[in-house]
């Protein structure tokens, strides 16, 4: 009996034996994706009860409501309040800056070349990409920063590679001292190891922090979007009532 090393392993002989079942529950899974889709859909559009239709004369349909968890009172006239702009702002500023942030991070995380590791350098807050090696630049127009060799570290001053890296001084400094050290050898090797193995983790958490972020800028936005658009409308049917009685 084969023994199966890995999960990629296992489906790739279940699809060269049967081929017919494997495609079977490909189909399955598309369709329960599908399924899904549609349930949520109708969630999102479904009419909010004892709200839809006054929302829909005033042009606003239900499901960025119910997909972002706005909230519109309608026994009194909304009103966004000094407190209201203060706080709502608060959270924009903060939901779509850090989102800005780890997306930046994301990226730089995605354009780590095979068998480097990205780290940042404390003193100077710097992301950098480094191998056995060589470094060079994490920022996000990284490819076009020259790396540090272990070669230009022996023939090039501190200062002379920095400006062709995009390095700081400090950190040229610190990474020619590192490939000078062996045994910082074995530290390289352990944190590229360590960056390869957490690679799907650090994606996923990236991804979910950044949405959730995205989500609250937006969530605040709408909020304070919606509820002028609810007092404007309110405002005009009341203008329109009073036109009616005189």
């Amino acid at each position: 009996m084969k023994s199966f090393d890995s999960v990629a392993d296992i489906i790739t002989n279940e699809f060269i034996t049967s081929p017919v079942g494997t495609l079977t529950g490909i189909f399955s899974l598309i369709g329960g994706i599908y399924a899904a889709f549609l349930l949520i859909r109708k969630f999102l559009t479904a009419p909010i009860k004892g709200k839809s239709e006054f929302l829909l004369q005033a042009g606003i349909p239900a499901w960025p409501l119910r997909l972002f968890y706005v909230s519109l009172p309608l026994k009194t006239i909304p009103k966004n309040t000094r407190t209201d702009l203060f706080f709502g702002f608060l959270l924009i500023i903060f939901g779509a800056g850090s989102a800005s942030y780890l997306s930046a991070m994301h990226i730089k995380t995605l354009l780590t070349p095979q068998n480097w590791t990205l780290l940042v350098y404390k003193p100077t807050n710097e992301f950098f990409y480094l191998t056995h090696d060589s470094a060079k630049s994490a920022s996000l127009f990284s490819g076009h920063s020259l790396a540090v060799t272990t070669e230009q570290c022996d023939q090039t001053p501190v200062n002379t590679l920095s400006q062709r890296s995009r390095l700081s001084a400090d950190l040229t400094g610190f990474i020619c001292d590192m490939f000078r050290k062996k045994e910082h050898t074995r530290y390289i090797s352990k944190e590229i190891t360590n960056f390869e193995k957490s690679k799907t983790v650090l994606y996923a958490a990236l991804s979910t922090f950044e949405t959730g972020l995205f989500w609250l800028a937006i969530s605040a936005i709408l909020t304070l979007y919606y509820r002028k658009v609810v007092r404007k409308h309110i405002i005009e049917q009341h203008k329109k009532a009073e036109s009616y009685l005189t």
